[in-house]
């Protein structure tokens, strides 16, 4: 899990399209991620507040999220359960980047958690 970490802060770094990981704290029982704030409201709002949405707009958004993917995939990291929540807009902009916030991590854990525990009664 340690690794995942340090590879999720690394690309966090230099990927324009994820929000930026400042600071990782963890104790017994919670990993916690200071993340870059991403104010602008997530693409379901989006749609909701847009009078109306084109097919333009949505193939553009979805482009944007898998670009955001591509550096985790490329360095053979994850998500494991991306919905439309897990990208925000950096802010109110009309323009404003779209930017993953959610890197999967509690479905790691759990797993990490779950494997410990078979690995323990073995």
């Amino acid at each position: 899990m340690q690794s995942f970490i340090l590879s999720l802060q690394r690309l966090s770094d230099t990927s324009d399209s994820a929000a930026k990981v400042f600071d990782i704290f963890e104790d017994y029982l919670t990993l916690h991620l200071i993340l870059e704030h991403c104010s602008g409201g997530t693409i379901y709002e989006r749609i909701l507040d847009s009078q109306y949405f084109t097919e333009q707009e949505s193939a553009v958004l979805v482009k944007h999220m898998l670009l955001a993917l591509l550096p985790f995939h490329e360095n053979r990291l994850y998500h494991g359960n991306l919905t439309p929540d897990s990208f925000r807009f950096l802010n109110n902009s009309p323009h404003s980047p779209l930017k993953l916030v959610d890197f999967g991590i509690e479905l790691k854990v759990h797993r990490w958690d779950a494997m410990e525990h078979l690995e323990g009664g073995s």
